[in-house]
């Protein structure tokens, strides 16, 4: 069940942060490159 759940927040990690990239690909700010690096 531990790497179950390891493995779903990672998944989940991952699906948000290409959801925030294209989020960030749309709106284009200038923050956004630091919020990706920092990241």
């Amino acid at each position: 069940l531990q790497a179950f759940l390891t493995a779903l927040a990672v998944n989940l990690k991952r699906w948000v942060n290409i959801t925030l990239t294209k989020i960030k690909d749309k709106v284009k700010l200038p923050t956004a490159s630091t919020v990706t690096v920092s990241a």
